[in-house]
């Protein structure tokens, strides 16, 4: 993976202008509309359920939730803008963020950004017009701003950002890190978003417990048994 920062391997490509894109990590959608009437995106979002109907649904968002960590718009844009401080001070910088999310943006995190734009929720598509306007602008760098390390749910924002045909695609992550989307890249994110999602590190460990404990518990039945045997013949 070609790293930019904090320990870079690759030199960072030359930026005049960039386009940052913010959206919330997108855990279990189809649950959280049944409960909530809505998709989360952090700990606040799951602060109304509170009785077992709801909390059940949530279940896997609220334990996701709590090991990804996901980081807010204000902390992401505040990465981004160091990141254009440190290695692009003279690029025109816009941003990209769900029209619903605009009133999440304080004036702090934003007024350093040139233009900010507003898209259609989860950003799963953009309309002509948006389309047409972001082409014109010409971005020679696609910034994405994962809230989180492996950016979960963004999937298919990817992929309509891609027919934008911008020439380098960056990410900066929750964790600090910047790397080149490149197609290795590309390939580790899915494998680790799949991982993530389906649970398999626990579905692993479960099956280890399953295979270790039917024999323990068989030995243990059996001696039992023997010792029981060795009572009665006693």
């Amino acid at each position: 993976m070609k790293i930019l920062a904090p320990n870079p391997n690759t030199p960072v490509p030359s930026v005049e202008r960039a386009l940052c894109v913010f959206r919330p990590v997108s855990l279990y959608p189809s649950w959280e509309r049944l409960a909530l009437g809505r998709q989360v995106a952090d700990r606040e979002d799951l602060g109304d359920a509170t009785s077992f109907l709801r909390q059940l649904p949530t279940g896997p968002s609220r334990v996701l939730i709590s090991r990804i960590n996901p980081r807010p718009a204000g902390y992401m844009l505040q990465q981004a803008r160091e990141f254009a401080t440190r290695f692009a001070p003279n690029a025109e910088v816009d941003l990209l963020v769900e029209a619903d999310h605009l009133s999440h943006l304080s004036p702090s995190d934003v007024s350093w950004l040139r233009r900010v734009w507003g898209g259609s929720k989860g950003l799963g598509s953009l309309d002509p017009t948006l389309t047409q306007e972001l082409s014109a602008r010409n971005y020679d760098a696609l910034v994405l701003l994962y809230p989180d390390a492996i950016g979960l749910g963004w999937g298919r924002t990817e992929r309509v950002l891609a027919r934008l045909r911008i020439p380098t695609t960056l990410v900066i992550n929750g964790r600090r890190r910047v790397f080149v989307w490149d197609a290795e890249s590309r390939r580790a994110l899915r494998r680790r978003r799949a991982a993530e999602k389906l649970w398999v590190a626990e579905m692993a460990l479960a099956l280890v417990i399953a295979l270790g404990g039917v024999p323990l518990t068989a030995w243990d039945f059996l001696g039992r048994l023997f010792r029981k045997f060795r009572r009665v013949r006693a």
